[in-house]
């Protein structure tokens, strides 16, 4: 690039915005892509190298500032219209004693990462993310505080966890890389059991994740599920379903859909018992309580729904190696009524080539997680034709390079 050019190309970047692409999801998603390529090709080997102390760092800081309440206090009083502060403002609207240069040093690096915007010499301005890290009804600060903690504990591990393993594929359930971070050797999600807050940081942060994500049923057809369903049978049963969000996108969905059409336990959320009374609280805080059948069930064991409509499963069977996902499901299968009960799994298909940062990115995770992975269409074929079920459909989001909902039925 010859230096007449460098302004240009610098207007160029500085005019994209999320308000001048977010009307194609797909479109926005590829120029995020195509930015990492660019970043590739500009860094040095060590530029591309050494960032990734900046994200590390960065990440403590942002930790620390949660920690200290700044962005709840700051996101108070954007609400009445006064977000611009001075450092001593932002210092008083922490819950926490801090000293002066302290926070001056945290906010120098979370502005340069642009989570906020630095107006000149200790005044500042928030952004929408530093805004949305303070509002409770968002799951980023859960996310943060996630990513954090157990993940990049996890994952810095990973290199020590596989050398000692003689760089075997990580494939035992019983022996994970992160069994080696914490001294009872206890996976993750026994480990978030242990900790009400570690486990809401969690929940939080699939919500997050699970906003991010195109509602399933924008791409599958779920109008066939309600038309053909026999009723006093389940209609949906959302396993392993968190805080109920996809069961709810079936009731907005349908907006017909409410307790004479389908009446309460035709549309059920199960996960364990300590995460359905997190989803309980959620739903009743947005009254949906009496349209969803809340109820604890292990997904290790038998099904105790027969006959369903549908059996859903949301990014459940990736946390799991292709021994312990096919118990789950035929723990599913054996209630599935032949001819009638579907099971649609809603989750990542990876691509043969060409996998994207994202993409790669979580496989990794559930190696270093739970010694599992994310699939490709033929892996997901296999492991469920394993468990006695056979893909009718693979619907696919046109809008990701990767969700899909898997339809499946007994064989």
């Amino acid at each position: 690039m010859s230096p007449n050019t460098v302004p240009e190309a610098i207007k160029t970047l500085n005019g994209l915005s999320l308000k001048s692409i977010d009307s194609d999801e797909n479109g926005r998603r590829q120029v995020i892509e195509a930015t990492y390529r660019l970043l590739a090709r500009l860094e040095t080997p060590f530029e591309q190298t050494w960032k990734f102390t900046t994200t590390i760092n960065t990440m403590a800081a942002l930790q620390t500032l949660i920690g200290l309440g700044l962005w709840q206090g700051w996101k108070r009083e954007a609400d009445n219209g006064e977000k611009d502060k001075s450092l001593e403002e932002l210092l008083r609207l922490c819950q926490r004693p801090c000293d002066k240069e302290l926070l001056r040093r945290l906010l120098r690096i979370i502005c340069a990462a642009g989570f906020v915007e630095e107006l000149g010499s200790d005044r500042y301005r928030p952004t929408r993310t530093s805004l949305a890290l303070g509002d409770v009804k968002e799951p980023i600060a859960h996310t943060a505080m996630v990513a954090g903690a157990q993940y990049t504990a996890s994952a810095m591990n990973l290199p020590n966890f596989l050398a000692k393993t003689q760089y075997k594929e990580p494939m035992d359930a019983q022996d994970t890389n992160f069994m080696d971070t914490n001294p009872d050797r206890l996976g993750l999600f026994a480990f978030l059991q242990t900790d009400r807050d570690s486990q809401a940081h969690f929940m939080g942060a699939m919500r997050g994740l699970s906003r991010r994500k195109r509602p399933w049923t924008d791409y599958y057809d779920t109008s066939a599920l309600v038309d053909d369903h026999d009723a006093g049978k389940p209609l949906l049963v959302d396993v392993g379903g968190g805080h109920g969000l996809d069961v709810l996108r079936m009731l907005e969905r349908h907006s017909g859909i409410d307790n004479e059409v389908v009446p309460l336990g035709e549309l059920v959320l199960q996960d364990l018992p300590e995460v359905v009374a997190l989803a309980r609280e959620k739903l009743e805080a947005g009254d949906n309580l009496n349209k969803v059948k809340v109820m604890a069930h292990d997904f290790f064991e038998p099904q105790p729904l027969a006959g369903a409509r549908a059996y859903l499963m949301r990014s459940v069977l990736h946390d799991w190696n292709d021994e312990k996902a096919g118990l789950i499901l035929r723990a599913t299968a054996a209630a599935m009524e032949r001819g009638y009960s579907r099971l649609l799994i809603c989750d990542a298909v990876l691509p043969a080539t060409g996998a994207s940062l994202d993409q790669a990115s979580a496989d990794i995770m559930m190696m270093h997680l739970h010694s599992a992975r994310e699939r490709s269409e033929g892996q997901w074929r296999r492991l469920l034709k394993g468990a006695g079920l056979e893909v009718v459909n693979v619907w696919r989001d046109v809008s990701s390079s990767t969700d899909a909902v898997i339809e499946a039925e007994l064989l």
